[in-house]
């Protein structure tokens, strides 16, 4: 790959048979001449201004070499394992007559301009710079309709837009809603007010043998202040028997109806086991429907998940470390960010929150958390220090 840098800060990659070509800067416009020598930061890795790999000159395809990543996640805990936006355009003003009003509720059209005589030199550079306008403004309206269309996801061999993803929050909520995990359900539904919040519900494991009072209570008031809940439901890395997954779905529904899907954790991320997960899914959504089925392996996947269509998200990755290593494989990059989430914690303070941030709209990641958890013990029994900031953090990036 080629790495070529253009004077407005952006950087971007090109296959080695475009050098010597020259492009255009899809950011601000100026002319690139492909061959220029890598750059990149002193420690290597991607700063803000980093844009993806995706971003190739017109005629070219995209095929960057993107290892997996170093690790596998740690075990589960007892109370779970680690667990589209549009740029616009301003066309500027152009200049066009305004009528003259005589009266009120009376408009006066100005007569039109009469044209110059064919023939003579100002007339051909008058309708020289008529034909241009002309031309500017079609390619300008062209341009308008072009990015307001949304982008259609998961069409294998279309390309993807420059539009930054829109980032949501996906918040493992392992809180009990009573005295400070009260609080914390109150915070993440004042926040889901502000942008797009999907909780995790998690009262035992899954939802355990009876209705709780408490759950049944903050769900109902999530549900009524529009932040979706999902259930959580362990599927043992396609280990746990069928029958006992229905169960715990089955239940979800009678304890607890306010849900609107289901976080089916410890995913298997081998293509074997597609079909156990398929029938998953189809279930939840006969269920609950159009439930949001996100599923949690943790790290990467076999394709065969997302090509499929066994969720409506997939978790690549739930660690407290590495997250800066991320690189979904090139086959992963013709599906829309919406279909990615990310868990990253250990995330020490506000800073490198919103770094983590930046990494995630390069990396494509459309549902993310990030929490300042230590390795050992529970990362999700509480919010961040920094849940405020990372709440702005999020809302600016969208």
């Amino acid at each position: 790959m080629i790495s070529v840098l253009c004077p407005c800060g952006r950087k971007f990659k090109a296959d080695d048979h475009h050098a010597g070509k020259r492009t255009k800067c899809p950011v601000c416009g100026n002319m690139l001449a492909i061959g220029e020598a890598p750059v990149t930061s002193s420690s290597g890795v991607s700063d803000n201004s980093e844009v993806p790999s995706w971003w190739f000159p017109s005629g070219s395809s995209p095929r960057p070499s993107m290892p997996l990543p170093p690790r596998q996640p740690p075990p589960p805990t007892q109370s779970g394992s680690n667990p589209d936006d549009i740029q616009t355009m301003v066309v500027p003003a152009q200049p066009g007559f305004y009528p003259e009003r005589s009266s009120p509720g009376q408009v006066k059209a100005a007569p039109p301009a009469r044209p110059p005589a064919l023939g003579s030199g100002n007339a051909k550079l008058a309708l020289g710079m008529m034909a241009g306008a002309l031309v500017i403004c079609v390619l300008g309206l062209g341009a308008i309709i072009w990015l307001q269309k949304p982008m259609t996801p998961d069409q294998p061999g279309q390309p993807l837009t420059a539009a930054t993803p829109r980032l949501q929050l996906l918040v493992p909520a392992y809180f009990y809603p009573a005295g400070p995990g009260l609080r914390a359900w109150q915070r993440l539904m004042e926040a889901a007010s502000k942008i797009k919040i999907v909780a995790i519900a998690n009262p035992n494991s899954g939802p355990g043998d009876q209705c709780n009072a408490d759950y049944y209570l903050i769900l109902q008031a999530a549900r009524d202040r529009g932040m979706r809940v999902v259930g959580y439901v362990s599927t043992g890395y396609g280990r746990r028997r069928l029958p006992e997954v229905k169960l715990e779905i089955d239940r979800w529904v009678e304890f607890y109806p306010q849900i609107n899907g289901f976080f089916l954790d410890q995913q298997s991320s081998q293509a074997q086991d597609v079909a156990f997960y398929s029938t998953i899914r189809d279930y939840a959504r006969q269920k609950i429907k159009d439930a949001l089925v996100i599923n949690n392996p943790g790290a990467m996947c076999d394709e065969a998940y997302f090509a499929q269509a066994v969720s409506d998200v997939t978790c690549i990755f739930a660690s407290f470390e590495g997250f800066d290593q991320l690189s979904p494989p090139a086959p992963l990059w013709q599906y829309n960010p919406s279909r990615f989430a990310a868990l990253p914690y250990q995330i020490i303070d506000a800073k490198a929150m919103r770094q983590v941030i930046s990494d995630a709209i390069v990396k494509r990641i459309g549902y993310l958390y990030i929490s300042d958890a230590p390795q050992r013990g529970d990362p999700w029994a509480q919010l961040p220090v920094y849940w405020d900031d990372e709440v702005e953090a999020v809302n600016r990036a969208n």
